[in-house]
């Protein structure tokens, strides 16, 4: 659906896990937590939408949940690879 690695979907999942560990912790309800925004949600789950209204907000509510990816690097392989920096260092 999202065209994403391997690697983009672990950390996606391990930032769901730590959301959802943290609003344990801070004693809030955790079905709260909605990834995408909860307005654009609950207006996708109205059942009376025209379907011009249903697909603007459903590509709304893609395009946010596209922007928040989560990525963590790997110290065997130097870093993320997807999102390698490397510090070049100028001889004069």
């Amino acid at each position: 659906m999202f065209n994403l690695n391997s690697r983009y979907v672990d950390d996606a999942i391990l930032e769901a896990s730590e959301v959802l560990q943290s609003t344990r912790e801070l004693g809030e309800n955790p079905r709260k937590v909605i990834f995408g925004g909860k307005d654009l949600f609950f207006k996708l789950k109205s059942k009376h939408l025209s379907i011009k209204q249903r697909q603007k907000y459903k590509k709304e509510w893609l395009d946010k949940r596209k922007g928040t990816l989560f990525s963590r690097g790997d110290k065997t392989k130097q870093g993320n690879l997807n999102l390698r920096v490397i510090e070049m260092k100028v001889l004069r």
